[in-house]
Formats: structure tokens, C-alpha cells, sequence
């Protein structure tokens, strides 16, 4: 039968304390493996979820240690794909010989490459209204065409909006590593939870360490702390890295994407906070088969939303 919300939690606390405690001392030899360092900032991730805000800090503050963030220079200019750089605290060194090809994450959202995601034209945008949120001298906001301008290639041009961020690495070989955990979230996440738990100057002097690493020149515009605040750094800084469906679903967060800058075969009607299309259902062959499963207690399977043509 189907555990509890609550021995869910338990579970994967214990595990991850477990985890963390083993691995005090081990010395990974590589950045694919999980050190106690990399578990750390996993159970920061779910300390956000259930908001336990002291323990996130905690978590976040153990985990990047060691793992300085980017310069201004190095946030426009990196590829967000090569686990040599200083903010990566878990990743996968992509070589010829692990290579996906066109399977491959640099395919689906490299641009300026040979995959789905350049050559062929499932160009990834990003969402006007988030961009225009990025000030102009924020180097974050050169990672995305301008409106009104196109990215030549070599044989393609890149829409605006399209994005820069993930550049080509590997000349013929799809080479992009796989990046799963970087210290600029977990700046993110303490910085969440100590807004969450009133402390924002503590939180607005936290933010304003991390924007002097993507600010050109001038101040950063911003004189508070706030969630909003946070949750827009969190879109801006981990844009296509994985998070966005997560942070949806733990902050009861609806999607927006009517009038959007997208084509209308790609293009949503809203979706409301915790829409059943956000989760997983569990399959109708096993709610048939397992006995243990009350299927008077799940939710009906969602109904896809409709697309604006």
C-alpha cells in the first residue's frame, strides 16, 4: 500500500543523514560522484520543500563550501556545460565515448549546434516577461537574443528570445557535460530561507555578495529582500538547468504562459496552482493489480490543457 506524506520524509531524511555521515572523509575522484558535500546540498533541496528553514541554511552553507562563485566574467562567458568550473559541485564529464549525440542535453538546448535544439529548430526561448526583468547590466540577460534580433549560425539563425546560454562545446561530438548541482543555488536557497524566516537583511546582504558576481557595473536595483525577489533570481539564474517544475510544485505556483512569446502550437491556456497535469499519475495497470492502493483517494487522471492556435 501507499506510505504517508510524512514516512515519505522521513525516509529520504534518514537517508540523506545516513548518506552524510558515511561519507565524512571519503575523497571522491571525480565530480560524477556524491561526496558528503553534494548529499548535503540534495537535503538542502528538501529541507526547502518542507520548510524547514533553519536546516536549509545549514544544509546550503555546509555544501558550497569550497565552491566559489563565478565572476561577472565567467557568468556570460561560461557554457553552463564543463564541470571544471569553480561553481560545479556535481556533474558528468561528457567524453566521445558517453556521448548521447542527439539524444544528448547539449542537443535538446545548444542553439548554435547540430541538434534539436539548433539545427533543427526546437529553439529554446525564454519567457519575455522574465526577461525583461533581468536589469541591463546584469551579464545574464546577453545570455538570450535580444527581442527584435536574430543569432546567425552557420546555416540558422537564432530567434529572439532564443538562448546563448548553453554554448556549443565539442566541435563534432556532442561534449556538453552534464551539470546537476551548482553553489549559486545554494546561495539561492539560503537566501529563501532566511526571508522566510524574517531575517532579510541577512538575506539582502547574502543576494548582494551573489549579484556582485553577475552585475557589470552600477547597483544592483534591488534594495530588499523579498520571496518574489528570490524566486525571480532563482528563474534567471537556473534557467534551463531542471528547477522550475520543482519550485512550481513546492510554492503552489500556477503557470502562466497565455500571450506569451512563444509559438501557439506550444502555447498554453494558464494553469492553476497544483494542477493535476504538474504530477505523475500512478499507473492505471497498478492501481488494477496492487490491492494495497485505495483508488478512491487519487486524483482523476489530468486532462491535457488545451493549446491557443
Amino acid at each position: 500500500s501507499r506510505a504517508t506524506v510524512q514516512q515519505v520524509y522521513d525516509q529520504i531524511v534518514k537517508d540523506l543523514t545516513t548518506a552524510i555521515d558515511l561519507l565524512d572523509g571519503w575523497k571522491r575522484t571525480s565530480k560524477s560522484q556524491v561526496d558528503k558535500q553534494v548529499a548535503q546540498g540534495i537535503l538542502s533541496r528538501v529541507y526547502l520543500v518542507m520548510h524547514k528553514w533553519t536546516d536549509a541554511i545549514d544544509m546550503a552553507q555546509a555544501a558550497r563550501t569550497g565552491y566559489p562563485l563565478m565572476n561577472v566574467d565567467e557568468a556570460f562567458n561560461y557554457n553552463y556545460q564543463d564541470v571544471t568550473n569553480s561553481e560545479i559541485m556535481w556533474g558528468v564529464d561528457i567524453t566521445t565515448s558517453t556521448s548521447l549525440i542527439y539524444a544528448s542535453f547539449q542537443s535538446w538546448m545548444c542553439a548554435q549546434y547540430y541538434g534539436y535544439g539548433g539545427q533543427v529548430g526546437a529553439f529554446q526561448l525564454i519567457d519575455a516577461k522574465l526577461y525583461n526583468s533581468i536589469p541591463e547590466n546584469d551579464v545574464r540577460k546577453y545570455l538570450y537574443v535580444a527581442p527584435g534580433e536574430t543569432y546567425p549560425c552557420e546555416g540558422w539563425d537564432i530567434p529572439a528570445y532564443g538562448n546563448l546560454k548553453f554554448k556549443a562545446e565539442g566541435a563534432e561530438d556532442f561534449l556538453g557535460d552534464y551539470i546537476y548541482m551548482r553553489s549559486s543555488e545554494m546561495y539561492l536557497t539560503e537566501a529563501e530561507a532566511l526571508v522566510r524566516l524574517g531575517r532579510a537583511d541577512e538575506a539582502y546582504t547574502l543576494l548582494t555578495e551573489f549579484m556582485s558576481n553577475r552585475i557589470t557595473e552600477g547597483d544592483w536595483e534591488i534594495k530588499r529582500a523579498t520571496i518574489d525577489v528570490v524566486q525571480n533570481q532563482r528563474r534567471v539564474e537556473l534557467w534551463g538547468e531542471g528547477f522550475s517544475l520543482f519550485d512550481v510544485l513546492r510554492l503552489k505556483k500556477p503557470i502562466v504562459r497565455k500571450d506569451a512569446n512563444f509559438s501557439g502550437n506550444v502555447t498554453f491556456e494558464d494553469l492553476p496552482a497544483e494542477s493535476p497535469i504538474f504530477i505523475y499519475s500512478i499507473p492505471e495497470s497498478e492501481r488494477e493489480a496492487n490491492k494495497g492502493i485505495d483508488v478512491s483517494l487519487l486524483r482523476e487522471d489530468p486532462v491535457a490543457p488545451t493549446a491557443i492556435m
